[in-house]
């Protein structure tokens, strides 16, 4: 019997070769078709993370010496470029003699990295801002954003005052007044024409008497005040310390005395003295010529 040739197409595709010799096509040989083997593919690379980069930062008290009491300009700059430079800026400060540092502020630089802020004390007991009274060292912190790294500087202030190194003295004013109960607001204010005055210490002595009827809740005012209105100034920027040259007296029933100092951020001002219903004063005002200044 002859041999036969069939191909076989098998489920999938594969075709084989069989040969009949008398079998039967279910006995027949086949050869299975290769098992094409997994490849692995490798995800497209995602975007490079993205590098922060470094930044200059300056920092300094300006000035570097402050007047006792008074407001302590802070200014910096922390920047990469001309933009894209805004955070935030952490103010801290530490005594000398002190080993730590305590946050005191903080502020936000503009896009171009600069920032500005004033340490203006704390409030004392007379809810009146007290000024810095300590030398000591300053600690800008800038924390950076996604692009700028953070950095940090610091920089070291002194405070002085006034003391008197000459005996020298002249007196600008010396007034003495009385409210009647009943008088307008207006004849119980005093003010003078224009006083020049130096530089330094504008020391003042006063005596207050008030009857029963006063109002012990009020205060006599007595000011050192540039040419306008006869009125408090009011806090900014570059004046959110205390208010030195304007001060606020206690009064009480019976007779009071006592001594404050006035600084004259102005040299072209006038004197302004307010008086309280029932009340009568007496003012005493030496100017130092001769005071010097003296680092505490």
């Amino acid at each position: 019997m002859s041999k036969r040739k069939w191909m076989i197409s098998l489920v999938g595709g594969a075709v084989v070769a069989a040969t009949a010799a008398g079998v039967t096509g279910a006995n027949a040989a086949v050869t299975p078709a290769p098992v094409a083997k997994a490849v692995a593919v490798k995800p497209a690379p995602g975007p490079a993370a993205a590098t922060k980069k470094a930044v200059t930062m300056t920092f300094a008290v300006s000035p570097s010496s402050v007047r006792y009491t008074w407001g302590a300009h802070l200014t910096g700059k922390a920047a990469n470029g001309t933009t894209g430079n805004g955070g935030v800026v952490d103010i801290y400060f530490m005594a000398d003699g002190a080993t730590t540092y305590t946050k005191i502020l903080s502020t936000r630089t503009t896009a171009a990295g600069a920032f500005s802020a004033w340490d203006v004390g704390t409030l004392d007991e007379h809810r009146v801002r007290t000024g810095v009274t300590k030398p000591g060292t300053y600690k800008a912190v800038y924390l950076g954003n996604a692009q700028r790294q953070s950095a940090t500087r610091t920089a070291k202030m002194t405070v002085f005052s006034y003391v008197v190194a000459g005996l020298t003295p002249t007196h600008p004013f010396t007034g003495a007044g009385l409210c009647e109960p009943g008088q307008p607001a207006t004849e119980c204010v005093f003010t003078t024409a224009t006083v020049p005055v130096r530089p330094g210490i504008l020391r003042g002595n006063y005596e207050f008497a008030c009857n029963a009827r006063a109002d012990l809740t009020k205060k006599m005012v007595v000011a050192y005040l540039p040419k306008g209105p006869n009125t408090k100034p009011v806090p900014g920027p570059a004046t959110a310390y205390r208010q030195v040259n304007w001060v606020e007296l206690p009064i009480s029933e019976a007779a009071t005395s006592g001594s404050f100092e006035l600084s004259a951020l102005t040299l072209d001002g006038h004197f302004f003295v307010k008086s309280v219903d029932n009340c009568s004063w007496d003012i005493r005002i030496i100017e130092l010529h001769d005071s010097a200044r003296s680092r505490r």
